[in-house]
């Protein structure tokens, strides 16, 4: 699911990504035959206030926009449920 810690993990690794000019392409998968992306981590976002969640939301959309900008392609593997956050992302 997606939070705080794996929006910032993926805008950090997309930033070395978009530096290293020996990678190609980037393919996105999830691990096992589950889901792509099963989403927001509900669990979390329940405890945030209004402002949280605004910032949580402009958080996931810069990793978005910072995914569309990578001057590769990107191959969204989608292998079971891409939901919410999930989807946006493959869509990307």
């Amino acid at each position: 699911a997606i939070n705080e810690t794996v929006i910032a993990e993926m805008k950090d690794a997309l930033e070395k990504i978009a530096a290293d000019k020996s990678i190609r392409v980037l393919i996105l998968t999830g691990e096992g035959d589950r889901a792509f992306v099963a989403g927001a981590d509900i669990a979390t976002m329940k405890d945030f206030t209004p402002l949280e969640g605004r910032v949580f939301s402009q958080q996931g959309h810069e990793l978005l926009f910072q995914l569309e900008a990578l001057p590769i392609p990107v191959i969204a593997c989608v292998n079971g449920f891409a939901l919410g956050g999930g989807l946006e992302t493959a869509m990307a």
